[in-house]
């Protein structure tokens, strides 16, 4: 067989005719390849085959001789499939505003998906995940999987989602926290890959019903520190590699990756709600979460004075509380919780859990919580816990943060909010 031989079967990208040459663009697996066509009968043939339809092309190397002695040059042209005529144009770039919708795109994912920048969005999705996952599993971190139906959720409220069960009812879990907690005796760090469920009617370019994130629990830590310097070491080898190795992969999106500075800023809440009020003339809500606005203007007044696009934000009102949250000793009104924001948008959320029976009977009579359905994980409490905490890394939030994305929708392949359930 002739060593200048190819044979390459993908999807036609993209064909220009100049007269009595052409070119041709075919991606095979994750690659493009450029092809001349010089032979005036599959010129001819070229003219009929829409884009993204699937052929499969022999061709060899022009040869020495050739002014282009690198190109492949194409000897054969078959047509496997002739794609329908496409819903939209698969190359408009993301900030181009002539093209089509987000509910166009998130209905027609066969062709979504085929355009270079939305191919690179999860291309980058994947690296995020298998860097996140490699970081832990380096830091001596086990993988854990744990259900995702409950029978009693750790975090209540109306925005659970609830389904059948045999005769029964279950909800899906907003967290399985509680059993990562339950399993640090024996395994002291475990992370895993989870889905969310939210049962949120807003629609907001930030609200979704499912999303997928990265938990993480960590025990024998002295305080809140340690669980904060266990987050930056994770996503500070996320937003390294945005400027490293995914360099190229960024620019085909046309956004420049987050500056960050180590270690990343950190600001209490309180302090956060004066600058908001002082800097801004903003009237801040005394909740947790701020206001996207809020988010927004505390991430520019970061940048402007500490030259990172990423900061840790400590603290929440006490009033906002989870059970299993513990008090700031140093400012027992704010909780030792914290969330990581990039460029005004909250992709992490963490905090030091409580380990002592008493502090648990203590949060959950305050709560008026029945504490029979918390049984297993409090046996596990009585035996012993030695201090810890824990993380959550929201992966779509991080991609449209980092990415600078107009919405959250774009960096999850099928998404599911409250209109949206097919495919």
């Amino acid at each position: 067989m002739d060593a200048r031989a190819h044979t390459v079967v993908g999807w036609l990208e993209s064909r220009r005719i100049l007269g009595r040459i052409a070119f041709v663009v075919v991606r095979d697996d994750a690659e493009t390849r450029q092809l001349t066509v010089t032979d005036p009968p599959l010129i001819e043939r070229l003219r009929a085959i829409r884009p993204q339809s699937l052929v499969r092309i022999h061709a060899s190397r022009a040869g020495r001789d050739s002014a282009r002695p690198d190109e492949l040059e194409v000897d054969e042209l078959d047509v496997l499939v002739n794609a329908p005529p496409l819903p939209f144009p698969v190359d408009r770039e993301l900030a181009d505003r002539t093209g089509p919708s987000l509910r166009t795109l998130l209905r027609h994912p066969a062709v979504r998906l085929r355009g270079r920048q939305e191919r690179a969005i999860f291309r980058l999705q994947s690296d995020l995940l298998a860097i996140l996952r490699a970081g832990l599993l380096d830091d001596g971190f086990v993988e854990v999987v744990t259900p995702r139906f409950l029978s009693d959720p750790s975090e209540g409220g109306a925005e659970l989602l609830r389904a059948a069960y045999f005769g029964g009812e279950v909800s899906l879990s907003q967290s399985t926290q509680l059993y990562r907690q339950m399993l640090l005796p024996e395994l002291s760090r475990v992370f895993e890959l989870t889905s969310i469920f939210h049962a949120d009617r807003h629609s907001t370019r930030w609200h979704l019903n499912e999303f997928g994130a990265i938990e993480v629990e960590l025990d024998g830590i002295s305080g809140l520190g340690d669980v904060i310097d266990a987050t930056e070491r994770l996503v500070g080898a996320v937003f390294a590699h945005l400027t490293g190795a995914a360099r190229g992969l960024v620019a085909d999106l046309g956004v420049a990756p987050p500056v960050t500075t180590d270690p990343l800023p950190r600001l209490h809440y309180a302090d956060a709600l004066d600058i908001l009020r002082s800097r801004y003339g903003l009237d801040v809500a005394d909740k947790y979460n701020l206001t996207p606005t809020g988010n927004r203007l505390l991430s520019e007044w970061i940048r402007e004075n500490h030259g990172s696009d990423v900061a840790v934000l400590v603290g929440s009102p006490g009033r906002d509380a989870q059970f299993y949250d513990m008090m700031d000793p140093q400012r027992p009104e704010y909780t030792n919780t914290f969330i990581v924001l990039c460029r005004g948008v909250s992709f992490v959320h963490g905090g030091q859990r409580l380990h002592d029976l008493d502090d648990y009977d203590r949060s959950l009579r305050a709560r008026g919580a029945r504490r029979d359905s918390l049984r297993c994980y409090l046996d596990v409490v009585a035996r012993g816990l030695r201090p810890h905490g824990g993380f959550s890394v929201a992966i779509a939030r991080l991609q449209t943060a980092a990415l600078q994305l107009d919405n959250v929708r774009r960096a999850v392949m099928f998404p599911r909010d409250s209109s949206i359930l097919t495919p």
